[in-house]
């Protein structure tokens, strides 16, 4: 408990260094030298793609382990929970066990039932049985999925790192995690058939993309990373959407 109560009061003072140290940082996005900029990103990319790396081969072993089903859907629904309140404690502090957290929740906890989890870009399409466009839109979904995971990853750990420029109006970024949060919310309710999980998804995105176009607004003309962060986002969910969309239609047209 001593040791625990010392490392805890260290991770506080350095979360609140590293946080006062990122608000004096310039925006990345603003540096002229094209190598120090790809320096500067190369340490926290580096670092998500060793982290989701780590746990993807943890969800490949989970998923040769074959545990019960029905074990791994319960296990699923309590990391779409969790990861509400995982992300707002992340993106507020800077210590290891929340990052470790984050990173556990974004992988459901090496649980993900869904069947565009991100190991499935292993199974490439037009190999094997594998050549239907179904196959194709549900393998390029896992990769954007993976692909979200290695950018989340990112910039967590660039605002952890003082690299990337925090951001200048917190309540709506609070508003952005919340949202991003309540979506997961949605998705545990639902596999737990919670009722109001619709309604829940549709405030999520509401409150998501609503964030997403007043930083953006805020930020316009101004050299800010949260400004690319928040064009990013919407591009990637609308991708997500249209592939979700092409996918029901492949699924449609295969019966």
């Amino acid at each position: 408990a001593f040791w625990w109560h010392c490392a805890s009061h260290i991770g506080s003072c350095s979360s609140c260094v590293s946080m006062s140290e990122g608000r004096s940082v310039p925006p990345l996005f603003e540096t002229e030298d094209a190598l120090d900029f790809v320096v500067k990103l190369a340490r926290p990319l580096s670092v998500a793609l060793l982290l989701n790396g780590s746990f993807f081969v943890g969800e490949l072993a989970m998923l040769m382990a074959c545990p019960l089903p029905q074990v791994r859907k319960v296990i699923d629904g309590f990391a779409h929970i969790l990861t509400a309140p995982i992300s707002v404690i992340a993106f507020y502090g800077t210590d290891s066990l929340g990052t470790l957290l984050f990173f556990g929740s974004l992988w459901h906890f090496l649980c993900d039932c869904a069947q565009t989890r991100p190991t499935y870009v292993l199974l490439l399409p037009c190999r094997g049985w594998r050549t239907s466009s179904r196959d194709c839109v549900r393998w390029f979904e896992s990769l954007w999925i993976l692909l979200h995971h290695i950018f989340i990853g990112t910039v967590k750990l660039g605002l952890d790192w003082g690299i990337f420029n925090e951001s200048r109006d917190p309540l709506l970024l609070f508003i952005f995690v919340g949202g991003a949060g309540l979506a997961h919310l949605s998705f545990g309710m639902n596999a737990f058939g919670i009722r109001g999980s619709l309604a829940m998804l549709v405030i999520s995105q509401l409150l998501r993309l609503g964030a997403d176009v007043a930083i953006v607004l805020k930020t316009w003309g101004q050299d800010d990373d949260w400004k690319f962060f928040m064009l990013a986002d919407p591009f990637w969910l609308c991708t997500l959407l249209m592939t979700r969309i092409a996918g029901s239609y492949c699924s449609c047209c295969t019966r």
